[in-house]
């Protein structure tokens, strides 16, 4: 008999566990900013997150680190993000997710600067006796000195960004020695800049002029320098953008320098050569930043966010020429992506049926000038899945580009694979897609088994064997029979192989070249003529590394 008040108790309990599982609440997590920017030195940035449960970090950009990598509740993360090296800016996601969703961060990291180096002065003279000076190096790189000759010395030989290195000019001892001149170069073998040093060995008058650069306004702008000289001097100016209220004279001068109106929208420089009259020189550098760009650029709004829906919202574009937008997802569309002058377009964004929110980013551009424009959507309903549309992937052992397979999916995915297996997308890709894998000539007579794996968010969503015969024992000959004539014979086997083979005869009238050989090969077999009217046979026997052998019967009579 069963005890009916115990499984009346039991009935219960079950119920309450139940009813407590079915209670539990989503744990959800999420940044509090959606996004950070970063200058190209890289930087250490704590980020803010709220949860309600655990997390971890399930993804994010090779050029920064992360740290923690998982918690729970609210939280602080450090992102560290490297220097970025190169001349264009660059964008990354860092994603965490807790058991009911996943969330992400896009973080934007400025170009560097264009390497530059300069020096300053560029030029400089002087007499027989030598003497010391000065150089400005301006530079964002790590650069070294070259080219010094053995009667200068510098110091430092080698620095990074900006430092102010000292030189020594040595006299000329011997008088019936010659003036002499030299380029240094400063800087490394992509970007360099040349400090061009004179010494001249009759004596000289002097002439130095400071400062030796100048920087001027787009709009133009007039500017001092000052001239040392012990006796004459005149001047030329390379281009016809700036002018001097002195061009010659004797002794010391206080000169205004003039340049024009810049009407482009590139920098400018010129050069002022400014000489004595026993032809010693000094320079000045004129540098003129470039005019603002006539042309004019916005967009608004600069962000928009949709619904798990979808829908349609508008953008602004105020321009005054013509303009086009860079966008390449499926999910967002635009109404027109290219036109001229002001114009109001409609961004329609398409259901979002899986449960993560999406985003995207996108340009709008005219000329030289480019406005950003980041897209958000809420996360759906259903559940993230990625498919391939077989398990195995049968490949002979030589390989190469395979008949295709495809991806389904409702989401972003990435693949990974083994080595020996190329000829996949590189990044990220949405929804379906058909892959064509190269596969390696596999050169053991092993067979081996590889794998092709679609991830999501870290996470192994789908995966392929692949699977490659080993290479076979592969030893032929096209013949293996040969009647020779009386009066003796020459011929040729022809040998189809994968491996090393070597040759051997059990007669001592045949010969035959070479003894050994790989792969595919020739072997000249000589036959010798008969000495007597009895029959004879002999064989040719070429064998294989793996043991596999063939033997070529050949027979003399009369």
């Amino acid at each position: 008999m069963f005890d009916m008040k115990k499984l009346n108790v039991l009935f219960v309990l079950v119920c309450m566990m139940l009813l407590a599982v079915g209670c539990q609440k989503k744990v959800n997590v999420s940044f509090v900013s959606p996004s950070i920017h970063v200058t190209a030195a890289g930087d250490e940035v704590l980020v803010s997150l709220t949860s309600n449960g655990d997390w971890s970090v399930v993804s994010y950009p090779e050029w920064l680190s992360v740290s923690p990598t998982d918690g729970s509740g609210d939280s602080q993360l450090k992102v560290t993000v490297l220097p970025n090296l190169d001349v264009i800016e660059r964008m990354g996601e860092i994603k965490v997710s807790s058991k009911d969703n996943t969330t992400s961060m896009t973080v934007t990291q400025e170009a560097r600067e264009t390497d530059f180096i300069t020096v300053n002065p560029n030029h400089y003279q002087c007499g027989m006796e030598g003497g010391e000076f000065n150089v400005t190096v301006s530079s964002n790189i790590a650069w070294t000195v070259s080219q010094l000759p053995n009667w200068m010395t510098c110091t430092p030989m080698e620095g990074t960004g900006n430092v102010t290195v000292a030189l020594t000019i040595n006299a000329i001892a011997d008088e019936t020695a010659v003036s002499r001149e030299v380029d240094v170069v400063f800087g490394n073998e992509e970007t360099h800049a040349i400090l061009h040093v004179t010494q001249l060995l009759d004596p000289q008058i002097s002439i130095s002029v400071t400062p030796n650069w100048l920087d001027v306004v787009s709009e133009g702008e007039s500017k001092p320098i000052s001239l040392t000289c012990d006796g004459a001097w005149t001047s030329t100016i390379i281009a016809d953008w700036v002018t001097m209220d002195k061009t010659q004279g004797e002794g010391n001068a206080e000169i205004m320098v003039t340049a024009a109106a810049n009407p482009t929208i590139e920098p400018r420089e010129t050069m002022i050569v400014l000489v004595s009259s026993t032809n010693l020189k000094a320079y000045v550098t004129v540098r003129q930043e470039a005019a603002p760009d006539p042309h004019f650029l916005e967009v608004s709004p600069q962000s928009f966010n949709f619904g798990k829906e979808g829908g349609q919202q508008t953008l602004t574009i105020g321009c005054d020429t013509d303009w086009l937008i860079e966008l390449s997802d499926n999910w967002l569309s635009l109404s027109e992506m290219a036109g001229t002058g002001n114009a109001t377009l409609t961004l329609t964004a398409a259901p979002n049926t899986i449960l993560e929110p999406r985003e995207i980013v996108f340009a709008v551009v005219s000329g030289n000038l480019s406005r950003r424009v980041e897209v958000t959507q809420e996360a759906g309903d259903d559940p993230v899945w990625v498919s391939f549309s077989m398990d195995t992937l049968f490949v002979p052992y030589t390989g190469g580009t395979t008949s295709g397979f495809e991806v389904t999916s409702n989401t972003l995915w990435y693949l990974a694979a083994s080595s020996w297996i190329t000829n996949l997308p590189m990044g990220s890709t949405q929804g379906d897609a058909t892959l064509y894998p190269i596969i390696d000539v596999n050169s053991s007579e092993t067979p081996r088994y590889g794998y092709i794996r679609a991830l999501h968010n870290g996470q192994m969503m789908a995966e392929m064997i692949v699977a490659q015969e080993g290479k076979p024992d592969l030893l032929e000959t096209d013949i293996t029979e040969y009647d020779a004539r009386p009066e003796g014979a020459e011929f040729t086997i022809h040998i189809t192989s994968n491996q090393n083979w070597v040759v051997s005869c059990d007669v001592e009238w045949m010969h035959y070249s070479p003894d050994s050989g790989f792969a595919h090969g020739d072997i000249r077999v000589q036959v010798d003529p008969m000495m007597s009217m009895r029959p004879r046979e002999g064989h040719i026997i070429i064998k294989a590394d793996s043991g596999k052998m063939v033997v070529v019967t050949v027979t003399q009579h009369y």
